[in-house]
């Protein structure tokens, strides 16, 4: 019979006793069963599904960047004017992205027509205006516009996509640790 005041029934006093044991029995009791070993490799494989794009997003922009900071090194600079601006897309609100196509004279004294590689807001460019042109002395067909957007877009777009990519992976390792650290923290201690 219970004492007045006393609300353990059987199976809480039995987890008591095995709680008060020493040695491995009582940790068995304690630690929380392990995840079978297919939700384990489900999980294992959608954190290595996060972390594959995102390094190579990383390394897909440093080798953009590094491939771009070359050309800005070795390029000449010519004047330019852009000539046209080939719509991409456009939204209701008039707003949207285009192809800004451009000329200018190489040091070879021929005048080049560019279509720019990369597209810009409508309102980077308008036709008419004068940029500055970068490129290559052996090649001018390669040549791009002397401004932020059309130079870095790409490896800034990738670069940032890269990074998100890759922070699941860390976020999931981190909370991994704080897990397994505070579970270290309750555990009784081992004789």
């Amino acid at each position: 019979m219970p004492r007045p005041g006393n609300t353990y029934d059987s199976s809480s006093r039995a987890n008591l006793q095995r709680a008060r044991m020493k040695g491995p029995a009582a940790s068995r009791a304690i630690l929380p069963s392990m995840p079978s070993l297919a939700s384990r490799l489900i999980a294992y494989g959608l954190i290595g599904i996060f972390c594959i794009p995102g390094p190579l997003g990383l390394l897909f922009a440093l080798n953009l960047i590094l491939h771009r900071a070359a050309f800005i090194h070795s390029a000449l600079r010519a004047d330019g004017t852009v000539t046209w601006m080939e719509p991409v897309r456009t939204t209701r609100t008039g707003a949207g992205t285009c192809i800004p196509v451009f000329r200018f004279t190489a040091n070879d004294g021929r005048l080049r027509i560019i279509n720019s590689d990369v597209s810009v807001p409508f309102s980077t460019f308008k036709r008419g205006d004068q940029v500055r042109v970068l490129y290559l002395q052996s090649n001018p067909e390669i040549a791009r516009i002397d401004a932020f957007s059309t130079l870095w877009q790409e490896s800034l777009i990738v670069g940032i996509w890269g990074a998100v990519w890759s922070s699941i992976p860390v976020l999931i390792l981190v909370i991994r640790i704080r897990r397994r650290a505070s579970s270290e923290f309750t555990l009784p201690p081992e004789p």
